[in-house]
């Protein structure tokens, strides 16, 4: 007996699967705008709206696949996944509700006095194929763009909805209301979501954490030496990169967090851009510091280093943990090993 998986037909080169965050933004109240509306000023209207769209989704890392009439479908984490993406969504979805807002006074002669979108925002796998112009850059099979786009159906005038698995842990950069439950047609389970209001005042995930409290840091004395030293270097002008490298929860983030919080009260201007994704970047910004990237999107950070290192002309870092896990890496000249 032939298996199911025989039977199966093969994937196409261009299919892959994909975990995305998917943005919906549409028109609020369009059927009414249309008629009220001369159609050139209308024209004109979509025009800037979507010239909103465009722009702003690509400022935030995203890629738009579809305009369905009205409407705006994007992607943030295709072709790379990153664990930022649901936040790029939302950063974008508020950003692009303030940009519409601001053209009320351009259409409210015209019959547009009340200018809104309405969005919603979900994540989760999708098998994802080369589209065409009927489908979009990317056509998506699975559940995901169809619950992103029933949230934007469900919400009404400025308002964004968002799933909550879709924010995880980056909800904390968002003022929200409380959680509800929506009913989806063929989801066995209700769906989470709240309604993003707008930022906080946080900027990365280590505020957020210093802000709840941090747990006490033990051990790791060798790496802490090993970055104040990196850190003295950088306060002196001299340009780094550093890198930090290991298997999942091994405490990554956290070392990050303590060095951050050591290096605060001598050297405020230090950040951390992303410290749980593939390379973790300190950037000072001092003077010497010159045409170093200050933002890394998706599948970004390995290149963005190779091409760093490369414009400082430094050795290849061989430094290693002890225990045999990667090392924590720094493009300083001579900088071969930290024991």
């Amino acid at each position: 007996m032939t298996e199911d998986s025989d039977r199966r037909p093969a994937p196409r080169e261009s299919e892959n699967r994909h975990r995305l965050s998917i943005l919906f933004t549409d028109l609020s109240d369009s059927t009414r705008l249309s008629g009220a509306m001369e159609a050139e000023i209308y024209a004109d209207l979509l025009d800037d709206v979507r010239l909103a769209f465009s722009t702003i989704v690509v400022e935030h890392g995203g890629t738009i696949n579809q305009y369905q009439g009205d409407g705006l479908q994007a992607l943030f984490g295709y072709p790379h996944a990153s664990e930022h993406d649901g936040r790029r969504a939302t950063e974008a979805a508020l950003e692009i509700h303030s940009r519409v807002q601001q053209l009320r006074h351009k259409y409210a002669a015209h019959g547009a006095p009340g200018l809104s979108v309405h969005s919603g925002i979900h994540a989760g796998q999708a098998l994802a194929r080369q589209g065409d112009n009927i489908a979009g850059l990317v056509e998506l099979f699975g559940p995901a763009p169809g619950i992103a786009k029933h949230l934007s159906d469900n919400a009404v005038g400025d308002e964004i909805l968002v799933s909550e698995e879709t924010l995880g842990p980056s909800h904390h950069f968002f003022h929200t209301s409380e959680r509800r439950w929506v009913t989806l047609k063929g989801r066995a389970e209700p769906l989470t979501i709240r309604r993003v209001l707008g930022r906080t005042a946080l900027r990365t995930r280590f505020e957020a954490h210093a802000q709840r409290g941090l747990l006490p840091f033990i051990g790791r004395k060798a790496e802490l030496r090993w970055l104040d030293e990196a850190l003295a270097g950088m306060a002196a002008g001299l340009p780094r990169w550093l890198a930090l490298s290991a298997p999942a929860g091994v405490g990554k983030t956290r070392l990050a967090e303590e060095f951050l919080r050591r290096a605060h009260d001598g050297m405020p201007d230090a950040t951390c851009l992303g410290p749980s994704v593939d390379v973790a970047q300190w950037r000072a910004a001092r003077p010497g510091v010159r045409g170093m990237p200050t933002r890394i999107v998706g599948g970004e950070p390995i290149r963005a280093l190779q091409r760093w290192r490369s414009r400082l002309r430094t050795p290849r870092p061989r430094a290693r943990l002890k225990g045999g896990y990667p090392a924590l890496a720094s493009c300083r000249a001579g900088m071969q090993r930290c024991d």
